[in-house]
């Protein structure tokens, strides 16, 4: 078969333009699509930047002017020598939302930051202790007069809501201008929110104005080194806020509170119990203390050597806490009667007297350890010795107030110690 190569030529002349275009237009779409995506990307900045709202920036500028600069400088009314207000908080403007309420119209929400850690537990939760960062933020809106205003809430739940039983938030809110001063009081129950007529007042203040009614729920203020597993550790109690029993809340229009007269003597035994209750954990000091040694014979060249130490003082002297230790001590140079260490245990913990009526302690029996170890013993001469303890005690209040339970009503103190003993020498005598 013959081949015509003129219109082979001319054929492949003409698959090479189509291809040749073909690739051409796919480099040009190819280009045209990166100056796109380049002017894209030099654009989307400033068009999708996440702008901080009106709302928020107008709210912080009143907070700057007005709040943090003028308001901070105000005492509180109930500033005490150890109250939470007095530690330092900031808001933390990067996670400030917006949030519709039904009676303050647009609201700024805003999570605040305490200089120090803060806790509480109450009477009416599930025994947690709660961080106060976690529970607490700085609201601020407009009044129907158009002007802002700032409160800080801090949201109490009780035990239905923490362990899921209320859908909806349920227990008290506490409202309070940036100083602390408490401006209101809510309670929310079965979905229904109530005003309470009576505002929480710290036991350990000395106004008793206006506090009327038994006592029903309690909040105790802590400050804490650290909270593990729902358990405050080096906790030490701050005071505590009382809310007075829920026959004085503004709820389906009763109301009603209790009378003056017996309220009063019930604030004021109250008081007294309290600062007792404080006076007696703030006065316990850690001990080093011996108080004796029993000596006993094993054999011809090994004796034990008992010692016996205080390791924790109560406040006022009334109490304290002993340890007996458990040693042993041998016989190592006849000629000159030299002795040395064996071995060194700790041993059971005891108490001596008693605390404040108003004061129940319990205590563990600790964990001992010896500067040395039989095995050091075994290697080297343990002339003298000593122990380190550490163990915990925990405080409970005892309330013979009327009206008021005369345990759990105020949650226990926990708190760790370690104490360290003088050095004993390993002589029989």
């Amino acid at each position: 078969m013959g081949i015509d190569f003129r219109l082979m030529i001319i054929y492949l002349q003409e698959k090479s333009l189509t291809m040749t275009l073909k690739l051409t237009f796919a480099v040009l779409a190819s280009l045209m699509l990166s100056a796109c995506q380049k002017t894209d990307t030099a654009k989307f900045p400033e068009e999708s930047a996440i702008k901080t709202p009106a709302l928020i920036t107008a709210a912080r500028n009143f907070f700057d002017n007005n709040i943090a600069t003028i308001q901070s400088t105000l005492p509180a009314a109930n500033k005490g020598a150890s109250s939470r207000q007095q530690i330092n908080k900031i808001p933390v403007w990067e996670k400030a939302s917006i949030a519709q309420d039904k009676t303050k119209g647009e609201v700024v929400i805003v999570p605040l930051q305490y200089e120090k850690p803060l806790y509480f537990k109450t009477n009416f939760g599930n025994g947690s202790t709660l961080s106060l960062d976690k529970q607490s933020d700085l609201w601020i809106y407009k009044d129907v007069s158009g002007k802002f205003k700032a409160d800080v809430r801090i949201t109490l739940p009780d035990k239905t809501y923490q362990e899921g039983i209320s859908k909806s938030f349920a227990g008290y809110l506490l409202e309070e201008d940036w100083t602390g001063n408490s401006i209101a009081t809510y309670l929310y129950k079965n979905g229904k929110v109530s005003l309470l007529k009576k505002n929480p007042l710290p036991l350990n203040s000395t106004n008793t104005v206006n506090r009327e009614g038994n006592i029903c729920y309690v909040v105790n203020w802590y400050q804490c080194d650290y909270i593990g597993n729902e358990i405050g550790y080096n906790c030490q109690l701050l005071y505590s806020d009382y809310i007075p029993c829920e026959g004085g809340a503004e709820d389906d229009g009763e109301g009603g509170g209790g009378g003056g007269g017996d309220g009063e003597v019930n604030n004021t035994c109250i008081n007294a119990a309290v600062a007792e209750f404080q006076q007696e954990i703030n006065g316990v000091q850690t001990a080093s203390q011996t108080e004796s040694i029993i000596i006993g014979n094993i054999d011809q060249i090994t004796k034990s050597k008992n010692p016996k130490w205080t390791i924790l003082i109560g406040a006022f002297g009334s109490w304290q806490l002993s340890s007996q230790e458990s040693g042993v001590i041998k016989l190592i140079d006849a000629v000159e009667n030299k002795w040395a260490w064996q071995s060194l245990a700790h041993g059971p913990i005891t108490l001596t007297g008693s605390p404040l009526p108003t004061t129940s302690i319990e205590y563990d029996q600790g964990f001992g350890t010896s500067s040395f170890t039989p095995e050091t013993a075994a290697a080297t001469t343990v002339l003298y010795a000593r122990m380190s303890l550490d163990f915990s005690v925990t405080y409970r209040l005892i309330c013979n107030c009327p009206n008021v339970p005369i345990v759990g009503w105020l949650p226990p103190v926990h708190i760790d110690y370690t104490s360290t003993s003088t050095l004993w020498n390993s002589n029989p005598n």
